[in-house]
């Protein structure tokens, strides 16, 4: 076959091809998909719960605290190397209060995060309980981009109600304690354990 015969017959069955067959060999092309990742205040470095007002003759409770990032997963605390009744040092945080009710080794502060409560109950050493009115503090030891946390503002009810009542503040500042937002929350639940949350992008 001479050039003149290979030109014809590639021509030939080139005409033969549709538009749809051109158009099918370029959509068959993927393209790589970006996932973008979702609204969080960047660059975080602590949050602080503050102006808890309480019921009864204690003070603010909470429990079941965990904080959320925009990779959609919970922030990872790590280990719990030292916990005092008002501070806790985690491998990847620390958590303070002003005050804590003082009873033995009852209400510590890293009670309340989920996940650090001792023994498989609901009680005494699964959340935490202030002396009046305190405010309690997450501060990160890397800055996180963080989108809303879940927790429990209510412990106990009647006799001994413990927990929050009304309204509260969240306040999250960057590394050099500039505030980057604040909200005002209303009581999660009324229910002892029962967790909330609250959106940081709202």
């Amino acid at each position: 076959m001479n050039i003149k015969q290979i030109f014809a017959a590639a021509l030939a069955v080139f005409s033969t091809m549709s538009f749809a067959d051109s158009f099918q060999i370029q959509y068959d092309i993927e393209m790589p998909i970006v996932k973008k990742a979702p609204p969080s205040v960047k660059n975080t470095c602590s949050i602080t719960l503050q102006n808890m007002y309480y019921h009864g003759a204690y003070g603010d409770s909470l429990s079941r605290i965990s904080v959320m990032t925009d990779s959609g997963e919970k922030f990872k605390f790590g280990t719990l190397t030292s916990s005092t009744r008002t501070f806790a040092n985690f491998t990847n945080a620390t958590v303070s209060a002003q005050n804590t009710y003082d009873n033995s080794n009852y209400y510590f502060v890293s009670y309340a995060i989920d996940g650090y409560k001792l023994g498989g109950g609901y009680d005494a050493h699964s959340y935490w309980l202030a002396s009046g009115v305190s405010n309690f503090s997450i501060s990160f030891k890397q800055p996180i981009n963080a989108t809303g946390m879940y927790l429990a503002d209510t412990t106990t009810t009647q006799p001994e109600y413990r927990g929050i009542n009304g309204m509260y503040s969240v306040v999250l500042r960057d590394c050099s304690g500039n505030v980057l937002k604040v909200l005002s929350v209303s009581k999660l639940s009324a229910t002892p354990y029962i967790i909330g949350f609250i959106d940081f992008m709202k």
